[in-house]
């Protein structure tokens, strides 16, 4: 229960400020535009405020209720998502491929969780979520490549076209089936 309440609190944290820190593409976004921030359903300070509540409850209840190796690969995963991949969507294609780290990382929390180490079938285990996000990702920015390019976010069918973004998501995923 700590370590999927704790990991609840966590991703909701990363979300909330996740839409905090991109409300104003959000807003110009079909896709995103909805989302409570960049509608302006809720406050940019409430939503701070609720999110960096989320974050540190999250991850105190990792660190007393799992281990401080779970709370820390939690906090990497947080800080990696905010303070890496969310302004590298707007300068480098190859944003994406940084994000699916600490998409991944829930996967060795789980391990931490339950052993206190990390293993080798963790680490298979992230790697098989790390390029499951990479053609899902690539699908995604092929279908809304429009979105993408009005607020400036470099994605790899806008800059390399939507049959080599094809073709990336297909050796991406005989990767990822070669690894499973």
């Amino acid at each position: 229960l700590p370590l999927l309440g704790g990991t609840a609190l966590t991703v909701l944290a990363a979300g909330g400020l996740n839409m905090v820190l991109e409300h104003r593409a959000d807003a110009r976004m079909e896709r995103t535009r909805h989302r409570p921030v960049a509608a302006g359903r809720l406050p940019v300070g409430w939503a701070v405020s609720v999110a960096v509540t989320q974050a540190g409850a999250g991850l105190a209840l990792l660190a007393q209720g799992t281990n401080l190796l779970t709370a820390l690969l939690a906090a990497v995963a947080l800080v990696t998502y905010l303070a890496v991949y969310t302004p590298l969507k707007y300068r480098t294609r190859f944003a994406a491929a940084v994000g699916t780290l600490p998409g991944a990382v829930p996967a060795l929390m789980g391990w931490a969780a339950v052993t206190g180490g990390l293993a080798a079938p963790a680490w298979v285990v992230f790697a098989i979520l790390v390029l499951w996000q990479l053609p899902h990702t690539l699908a995604i920015t092929v279908r809304r490549r429009a979105d993408y390019e009005a607020v400036g976010a470099p994605t790899v069918p806008s800059v390399l076209g939507e049959e080599p973004a094809r073709f990336h998501a297909f050796l991406w995923t005989s990767l990822l089936f070669s690894v499973s």
